[in-house]
């Protein structure tokens, strides 16, 4: 039996890496891409190391491939529902590898109503249920729809994904919803995506607690959040 080698680094997948792995996605079959995550695996890389350094990078390759019209919307859009379904499949067993804790660990992640870049916001879901959170999350459709599930469940933290500023104001005035009817009256809110990257001053405008670059950094950010407030129904 081979023996596997060092736990790896995100840093140990390659840009080629990212490469070859989406053009597996966007293959006419896709399954490839499934077997050149089970022979990762196989090689030793940890969970987390698939998800932030693979994962991660491959959802926004797939965003800027669209944007570039590099690639139709069809073509785009298959490959996203095979990446979500490989985290489904494959991340859904590294999740139950974490020991669960419940020490108000409730999150709501979103993207902003509107915003159609979502993907990320899967891979970081990932890395809060590995961390033991209780997590809502996904696309909601409505601003209305996110204030009235804040007043009416307790989350410790909610995170709002966006990547573009043409939605900012709507962020804005979602975080101040979202505060005001929150029956934790003390809620954290997080942010996260690319118009942040660009922009940090941002998320000051936005009236956000904490900014995160990626899954494990918004894990860490969410912990931090939640030492600081007490934990009040």
């Amino acid at each position: 039996m081979p023996i596997k080698p060092a736990a790896a680094d995100a840093g140990d997948f390659t840009p080629s890496d990212i490469e070859r792995f989406t053009s597996l996605l966007l293959s006419p079959d896709g399954s490839g891409a499934s077997a050149f995550l089970d022979r990762r695996r196989d090689e030793g890389y940890e969970p987390e190391t698939i998800l932030l350094g693979l994962f991660g990078p491959a959802a926004v390759r797939l965003g800027h491939l669209w944007e570039s019209d590099h690639c139709g919307f069809t073509q785009v859009t298959i490959a996203v529902s095979r990446l979500r379904e490989l985290l489904r499949t494959r991340a859904v067993s590294y999740e139950f590898n974490a020991q669960i804790w419940h020490h108000g660990r409730r999150a709501l992640l979103a993207s902003t109503p509107g915003d159609q870049h979502t993907l990320g916001l899967f891979v970081v879901e990932s890395f809060f249920r590995r961390d033991g959170w209780d997590v809502w999350g996904g696309q909601i459709d409505s601003s209305e729809e996110i204030t009235h599930l804040v007043g009416r469940q307790w989350f410790a933290v909610a995170g709002f994904s966006l990547s573009s500023e043409r939605f900012l104001d709507r962020l804005a005035s979602l975080i101040r919803s979202v505060r005001r009817h929150s029956c934790n009256r003390d809620i954290g809110v997080l942010v996260g995506g690319a118009v942040f990257l660009q922009q940090p001053d941002l998320v000051e405008r936005v009236g956000a607690d904490a900014f995160a670059t990626d899954g494990r950094l918004a894990v860490l950010r969410a912990r931090t959040l939640l030492a600081q407030k007490p934990l009040r129904n």
